[in-house]
């Protein structure tokens, strides 16, 4: 059996202060196809600090002092953990080949959990909780040619 195609996630943080509250902060994850060209995650960070900005905007408090936004390399991956679901580009026959790609991984990054340090745990969000995996076939998935499983 070949191993899965790994791809490379990105993790893309910010940090402020508004005129309501003091040291704000929120982040994402983002994994590409390819490894990204700097030029490429500068762009993508210039257009998560200009959403904050809007969005902080349209709730009635601007953000009036920047601490840090800053993007990482995070490893390279066969699935990448967003909000309580996993996704990956990986292309699958079925619903029961992506489930069981998507075990291998969680079966390996609980072992990695056990041999680690607990603070370099890896969290996997319920995804544990074999029961809750739920292939998505909305239509943003199969617009963004991804595969996601909710958990």
């Amino acid at each position: 059996m070949t191993e899965e195609k790994k791809y490379p996630i990105y993790r893309f943080t910010a940090e402020w202060d508004q005129d309501n509250y003091a040291h704000n902060g929120t982040g994402f994850s983002k994994m590409y196809q390819e490894k990204p060209t700097e030029e490429q995650l500068h762009i993508e960070l210039e257009n998560f600090k200009i959403k904050l900005e809007n969005e902080q905007i349209g709730f009635g408090h601007p953000i009036i002092k920047w601490h840090n936004i800053e993007y990482s390399f995070i490893e390279n991956e066969v699935w990448a953990l967003i909000w309580f679901y996993h996704m990956t580009y990986n292309k699958f026959e079925n619903d029961g080949e992506a489930l069981k790609s998507f075990d291998k991984f969680v079966r390996r990054k609980e072992l990695q959990n056990i041999e680690e340090d607990h603070d370099a745990d890896y969290g996997l969000m319920g995804a544990e909780d074999r029961w809750r995996w739920e292939v998505c076939h909305c239509d943003g998935c199969k617009k963004n040619g991804w595969v996601a499983i909710n958990h």
